[in-house]
């Protein structure tokens, strides 16, 4: 909530997003784990603030973060990901392009409960139709 009040007139702040995007790329866990549970966050908020979070390229990063020896950022991807999908059909056809993203969400079904569950949100939302299909 925070990050959304002082978000810009359009909704999102890119050169925080894409700082916080940046930063999922660090080998160290204590970086990764707090960046993504922000940008899961931040992606909880409007469509602008998805658009910033998917121009600043956290699609790159997603099958990276979902098989993630680190539980927590498995979780956490799929978290941000279901909030993803869960807005446009724009946006679901990103998630759908992005190589090797299906395969991996279907070995996160079968992972641990939580994470299982964050994973099925994410199929569920891709298969739901917003108005114009995906």
């Amino acid at each position: 909530e925070a990050l959304c009040t002082i978000s810009a007139a359009d909704g999102a702040c890119p050169g925080i997003i894409n700082q916080l995007v940046a930063y999922l790329a660090s080998e160290k866990p204590q970086v990764r784990t707090p960046a993504l549970r922000t940008v899961g966050n931040i992606v909880t908020g409007s469509a602008a603030h998805v658009k910033a979070v998917v121009q600043a390229g956290f699609l790159d990063r997603i099958v990276g973060l979902m098989q993630d020896s680190k539980r927590t950022l498995r979780k956490e991807a799929c978290w941000a990901l279901s909030n993803i999908t869960a807005d446009t059909d724009a946006h679901k056809q990103q998630v759908i392009a992005v190589p090797q993203c299906a395969a991996t969400l279907l070995k996160r079904v079968n992972d641990q409960a939580d994470i299982a569950k964050e994973a099925a949100y994410v199929l569920a939302n891709l298969f739901e139709q917003s108005g114009q299909g995906v």
